[in-house]
């Protein structure tokens, strides 16, 4: 049997429906859907914690009983969108991406994901945390790059806020939209 491709495991914040909804309306209003090549389907918007890769599920799925503990001394806290940005060239990014303010909270949040899933054995990409919500890959020629950073804020000005208040193991399924499958859910205080 054929399983390439293999699954890919990753720890992340999951964001609440309405702030989905919200985000997706958003972009939807603010770009052109011919700037990218492939958008994210808004049920897979998540933000990245520590990014496991390809590893045993049954290894991961154990693994996560431990951070589930951890965890549970974790309180929720509110979490403000920033600003949409992008990783690649400006006028051919491969990441479209919605920022977030500075979070104190989250970055501490990030630092003990990533130290528990490090001491388990975990070998991780050691690149500074950035948290982000991939919207899109794959700039096409139809990209404006002098517009697509832009502040995210509700029609009448104000930002959008919400409550981290889970974390969940998710395994992708590469060929299924969307792709992002929650294997366990793992809720903070509140």
């Amino acid at each position: 049997m054929n399983d390439w491709p293999r699954p890919h495991y990753f720890f992340a914040v999951k964001l609440p429906d309405e702030t989905k909804s919200f985000l997706s309306r958003w972009v939807g209003g603010a770009f052109p859907k011919d700037w990218f090549g492939r958008w994210v389907h808004p049920l897979d918007y998540h933000i990245t914690m520590a990014f496991l890769g390809n590893v045993k599920e049954n290894k991961v799925k154990d693994f996560s009983l431990r951070m589930a503990d951890m965890l549970k001394g974790e309180t929720a806290f509110p979490l403000t969108l920033g600003e949409t940005g992008y990783f690649g060239k400006k006028d051919s990014p491969r990441v479209f991406w919605a920022g977030v303010q500075d979070s104190p909270p989250l970055a501490e949040l990030q630092r003990k994901i990533f130290r528990l899933c490090l001491d388990e054995g975990f070998r991780l990409d050691q690149k500074p945390f950035r948290p982000h919500i991939t919207l899109a890959r794959k700039g096409t020629e139809h990209l404006e790059p002098g517009s697509i950073v832009k502040p995210i804020h509700h029609p009448e000005g104000t930002p959008h806020t919400f409550f981290v208040e889970q974390v969940v193991l998710y395994k992708t399924a590469r060929r299924e939209s969307p792709k992002y499958q929650e294997l366990v859910v793992m809720p903070l205080k509140k």
